[in-house]
């Protein structure tokens, strides 16, 4: 193979999709991001207002847990970094309680009061578990194969005590997945939880981070992918709308870094596959940013989980300097039915059952909605099987490969891993043919 072919295209330029362009680049390929939106960062956008105050649209906290996100922080200036809360509040039976990662004297007594001992047991039980299965905790592995086996079965209220389910593991639930605990399963959970490292965010914005690791590379905003055209289990190209037209890219390398359920509109599968991948679970979530003119959250909290009964499921200071900046993530079933209300109806909602267990008098200065019809990846029950067949049936494709949050988790550092290891894998096979 000759040098002109180092090159690769990336479609999707959503975390994952980045992590693989940076890294590709970093290589020394020739990288192209193909995004069919308008913007860099997929779920984990940004927005600047005309009063240029940034909104973003989703996650922005990374756990600094691997070698991927260390190599790209070692090189990112670091007065733009900060580290965020360790502290977590839930709500539950209309009384506030503390989750701290921290573990002191005081966090174990907080534990207890919010758990009970036989949810503070239980909770020890699975922590350790978590800890102790760390490198086992993928999807596919034999470990976690037997876990969906034995517990998949059953979500996790039916499995712990309701204080502990509805409290600690609530925050998990929602923050992770978007998801009640009564739709949670063991598994999902197994790896939510799986969590260690500096908790960090961008102090301007997470949209530094999208634009730093596409810095070297050629991106095409409103460049829709149709088809990854597949000739003798190879790529051979792609057919790519822009502008409404139709045109045939050749390439032999893709990293292909899209949500599961838009695989099977830019790759043929078979039907069967089609089918388990329908089954991955994309529940949709709103998220409604309100600036204030004064602080809506005490000096102690900065992020409350709500209770499963209501509308809002979270809600979090932007920054634990921004108590005036407010995300309400509205969640779970109950926030599915009202996703299609106004703007202003869906603020009103979200405000009022804040108010109910922190009241607040505040004016708003300006809010922000956002809709995702289709949220975080929330996996499926006994979702090993699925992950694996994909997975499978992609390996025989030669010059493709994957990356996204159905990999391992939808949380930011599990997505720039998964972009990683693609293009580690794409510039394996070119050196082994080289």
């Amino acid at each position: 193979m000759s040098s002109i072919n180092k090159s690769a295209y990336v479609i999707g330029a959503g975390v994952s999709g980045l992590s693989a362009a940076y890294f590709l680049n970093k290589k020394g390929f020739s990288t192209t991001l193909l995004e069919s939106s308008s913007a860099l960062g997929g779920k984990a956008a940004s927005i600047i207002s005309q009063n240029e105050h940034i909104y973003e649209l989703g996650g922005r906290n990374i756990s600094v847990n691997n070698a991927a996100i260390a190599e790209i922080l070692d090189n990112f200036p670091p007065n733009l970094l900060e580290d965020q809360h360790s502290k977590y509040h839930y709500v539950l039976n209309k009384n506030i309680y503390t989750q701290d990662g921290k573990i002191s004297f005081k966090s174990i007594s907080d534990m207890l009061k919010g758990m009970g001992i036989i949810g503070f047991i239980q909770f020890v039980f699975f922590y350790f578990k978590v800890r102790k299965n760390k490198k086992a905790l993928k999807f596919g592995t034999a470990f976690m194969k037997a876990i969906e086996k034995r517990y998949d079965d059953k979500t996790i209220v039916n499995l712990f005590t309701k204080r502990l389910s509805h409290g600690v593991f609530r925050i998990l639930a929602n923050v992770t997945a978007g998801l009640s605990v009564s739709e949670m399963y063991y598994s999902n959970l197994l790896m939510a939880l799986n969590k260690s490292g500096r908790t960090i965010t961008f102090r301007k914005g997470i949209h530094q981070l999208h634009h730093y690791l596409a810095k070297n590379t050629t991106v095409k905003y409103q460049s829709k992918v149709k088809q990854i055209e597949i000739v003798n289990d190879k790529v051979e190209g792609l057919t790519v709308e822009e502008n409404g037209e139709l045109k045939k890219i050749t390439c032999e390398n893709v990293v292909l870094a899209v949500p599961a359920h838009v695989i099977p509109d830019i790759l043929k599968l078979p039907h069967q596959l089609i089918d388990k991948l329908q089954k991955v679970r994309y529940p949709a979530i709103t998220l409604v940013q309100a600036v204030y003119d004064k602080d809506v959250f005490p000096e102690n909290i900065t992020s409350l989980c709500m209770e499963e009964s209501g509308i809002l499921g979270h809600c979090s200071a932007n920054r634990v300097y921004q108590k005036n900046h407010v995300r309400y993530t509205l969640s779970g079933p109950k926030a599915r039915e009202v996703i299609n209300l106004s703007d202003s109806e869906l603020l009103e909602i979200a405000e009022k059952e804040l108010k109910s267990v922190l009241p607040f008098q505040a004016e708003c200065l300006g809010f922000h909605v956002y809709r995702y019809p289709r949220g975080v990846c929330a996996y499926a029950p006994n979702y090993s099987d699925i992950f694996l067949d994909f997975k499978e049936y992609v390996s025989k494709i030669k010059g493709l490969e994957i990356a996204g949050d159905y990999i391992s988790t939808a949380k930011i550092e599990d997505c720039i891993q998964t972009g990683f290891e693609a293009s580690e894998k794409i510039v394996s096979n070119f050196e082994s043919v080289a």
